[in-house]
Parts: structure tokens; sequence; C-alpha cells
């Protein structure tokens, strides 16, 4: 957190996080979901935005990478889980700029943009499922 902080207040940084530590897993139905975000994380990123005094922007995106690079079998709460590559489709969609510092609580916020994410990730499985 440390060098994210000194990174963004050098300003002209890209930082891609995954605010629910990233796990596109299925749920009970097989289908794939969206963990739930992590208000915390999302207020840490927010805080390290405002203690580095540069204009700072927070783009949310869906991405469908599952079949790509499927999750492993098991869950594990250790940094950095061991994927392999396979063959499969990938899609991204970048979604407009969100209200990243103030405005929202940091709960209501962090609900706003799973909304969005959820329905922007809906939409790719609907395409992948339609060709």
């Amino acid at each position: 957190m440390k060098e994210m902080n000194n990174l963004m207040s050098e300003g002209g940084k890209v930082f891609w996080v995954a605010p629910s530590g990233g796990r596109d897993r299925p749920d009970d139905s097989g289908e794939f979901a969206i963990a739930k975000f992590d208000f915390k994380a999302l207020d840490m990123f927010k805080l390290i935005a405002m203690q580095s005094k540069k204009p700072t922007h927070f783009y949310p995106m869906a991405m469908y990478t599952h079949t790509l690079v499927p999750p492993p079998d098991s869950v594990s709460s250790t940094l950095g889980e061991s994927r392999s590559g396979k063959r499969g489709a990938v899609s991204v969609s970048l979604l407009a700029e969100t209200n990243g510092i103030g405005g929202l609580k940091d709960k209501e916020f962090t609900e706003e943009i799973q909304i969005r994410v959820d329905q922007a990730y809906k939409e790719l499985v609907d395409y992948h499922k339609s060709v």
C-alpha cells in the first residue's frame, strides 16, 4: 500500500485492482458470479487518492476471463493464487467514471458500483452465450 501511495502521489499512473479479491467463481448453480466487493478495500483506495493530492479517476470494469484463466478448484486466502492459462474468450467492459471520492457513503458507493459491474458482467456473459 505504501508503494501504491508513492506512485499515486507522483501522478500519471494506472492501477487495476479487484476490490473483492478477483475471485470469479461459479455459484451453486454453476454460473460464474462476481464476488461481492469489500467496501473497506474501496475506501482504502479512495483514501490513498485523497492523500496523493493528485486528480484521481475511478473507472469500474467487468471482465469475462474464466474460460481463459479458470480459477483453481479451491479458495486460498494467500496472495497470488496459482492459475494456468487455457484457450478461451476474454471480454472487458469499461464503465463510466464514478464519483470515487465524496458524495456517497462507503457502503452505498460500493453497492452502486457492485450493481453496475454485475449488470455489465451479465451483458458479457449473455454475449458469450449468444456466439
